[in-house]
């Protein structure tokens, strides 16, 4: 179930009053620790072509294509009421430097693409969407993880992206006890 709160500064996208999926700041900010992070990406490299993997309100998308007028955007949606949603209470913009596939990202995936970097933030009413990263790792050169990890996944989740990618670099690790948190990792297919 989708739900929309709003207060003074923010307006918030949820999945079945658990799981924030957007949120956005009066300011036109990112306003989301993992999405900073996660955009963090975009310092190091120009890229012209990229991949978001989950569509939620739609602000990192906004985001990037404020800030970067050259880029475009590949997103990947199953659920057309996230779509509208993210176009009429989060006003992503109607332009065609974002295309929306309106398909589950299991099947996207195993279509061959090649991005300059496919950001994978993939959630629902249940949490989080574990992919095949065998088919996900032929995606992109850069693949930006958001995963969901704690003291007892972390150290085989990270065993797992470097046994795939070339150079896996942690752009923020969080505190690990027995509550998941965001993990971003930047992999790269050298």
């Amino acid at each position: 179930m989708i739900s929309i709160k709003q207060s003074k500064d923010f307006k918030t996208l949820m999945f079945s009053d658990a799981y924030i999926q957007g949120r956005s700041h009066t300011s036109g900010n990112l306003s989301i620790l993992y999405m900073k992070e996660m955009v963090k990406i975009m310092n190091t490299v120009t890229p012209k072509h990229i991949c978001i993997l989950g569509l939620g309100a739609g602000n990192m998308h906004s985001y990037l294509l404020k800030k970067y007028p050259d880029l475009h955007i590949d997103t990947v949606e199953n659920n057309p009421e996230v779509i509208e949603c993210a176009k009429k209470e989060f006003n992503l913009p109607n332009t065609k430097r974002l295309r929306i596939h309106l398909k589950d990202v299991r099947e996207f995936i195993q279509e061959k693409h090649n991005y300059d970097i496919v950001f994978v933030d993939v959630y629902d009413e249940n949490g989080q969407v574990f992919l095949d990263d065998r088919w996900l790792r032929k995606q992109g050169k850069i693949i930006v993880y958001n995963s969901l990890v704690n003291k007892d996944t972390y150290h085989s989740y990270m065993a797992q992206l470097n046994t795939l990618y070339s150079r896996v670099v942690e752009q923020y690790k969080p505190e690990l006890n027995n509550l998941e948190y965001n993990h971003i990792a930047f992999c790269y297919n050298d």
